[in-house]
């Protein structure tokens, strides 16, 4: 019997759920797509709209930039594919990076020859995305029915985190998940929430400041939210 591949036994565990076995973890689902596609690094992002999203995994340091760069610039492939509920497939990123001139100035040279977008959605809810990159250029050709196989999975995983709940029993929450924000993205938030109550404007658009500020100064919107908790800046210019 033909090996199915660890990505497509991952899917069989997660559609038979109840089966006892521990929520798959994040971590765990992008070392999976990082071994089985040809790609070189994965993240899992999920997403309420543009505004509000949270990393739950990335695979390495490319790939957490990556997550980095368009949760603070609001555009990239994950923004539009979240947004048009579609894949989207950059095989040629030195010529469809254009596409997002802010992101693709904001990477670093060389490291990404090719990305690909795909929606986690089930029926017409879109849980977040699934984001793979290559170093080189490079469509996913024969393997794009395993990609596609990888974002279901990734779905699963993240309805089964949701059953079972923070304790793996199937109370409620999905904490193992969407409690992940990492540590730069919690500082956007509270960063977020200072400049809406020192400057009595609402949250969207403090937000949008927020990110104007750094785009400005070519600098990660995570590092301006450090410096505003900090008190190290002021967006009203007293600092």
């Amino acid at each position: 019997m033909a090996d199915l591949g660890r990505l497509a036994r991952l899917h069989a565990r997660l559609l038979a759920a109840g089966d006892g076995e521990a929520p798959v973890a994040g971590e765990e689902l992008c070392r999976t797509c990082v071994e089985e596609l040809p790609i070189d690094g994965a993240a899992i992002s999920m997403m309420v709209d543009e505004r509000r999203r949270g990393t739950v995994a990335t695979s390495d340091a490319v790939a957490d930039r990556i997550e980095q760069l368009q949760f603070g610039l609001g555009e990239g492939p994950c923004i539009e594919s979240f947004t048009t509920r579609r894949p989207v497939l950059a095989a040629d990123w030195a010529s469809e990076s254009r596409r997002w001139p802010a992101f693709a100035d904001g990477l670093e040279a060389g490291s990404v020859g090719a990305m690909f977008a795909l929606p986690l959605q089930i029926g017409a809810i879109t849980l977040g995305v699934l984001d793979l990159y290559r170093t080189a250029p490079g469509s996913l050709g024969s393997a794009l029915g395993d990609a596609l196989l990888a974002a279901e999975t990734v779905t699963l995983a993240l309805l089964d985190a949701h059953e079972r709940g923070p304790d793996g029993d199937g109370d409620h929450g999905g904490e193992r998940f969407s409690a992940s924000l990492s540590e730069t993205e919690v500082q956007v938030y509270q960063a977020t929430g200072l400049i809406s109550g020192e400057l009595g404007v609402p949250l969207e658009e403090a937000f949008v400041r927020l990110r104007a500020h750094a785009f400005a100064r070519d600098r990660l919107v995570g590092e301006v939210a450090r410096d505003i908790i900090a008190r190290r800046i002021r967006l009203d210019g007293e600092g």
